[in-house]
């Protein structure tokens, strides 16, 4: 649950370990920011009127996963 609401999730097999996707068609965001953890990093995405998280180990390449979600999510109204 993110601000209220449920969010979908996938769980998908990156190149070095487990990557969680987190899809928020209604949390609209201006710009992408990077997310940085003590064991984890990710990248926060605005898509349309919503956003998408992808969350991965410190040493995953996210970019290859980034390109293959951003080319594959399109939010239905």
């Amino acid at each position: 649950v993110i601000n209220g609401k449920d969010v979908p999730h996938l769980v998908i097999q990156g190149e070095r370990g487990p990557v969680t996707v987190l899809l928020m068609p209604n949390e609209k965001i201006g710009a992408a920011a990077d997310l940085n953890g003590e064991h984890a990093r990710g990248v926060l995405l605005p898509v349309g009127q919503g956003s998408i998280a992808i969350i991965g180990g410190r040493e995953e390449p996210l970019a290859p996963i980034m390109n293959s979600v951003l080319k594959s999510v399109a939010w239905e109204t």
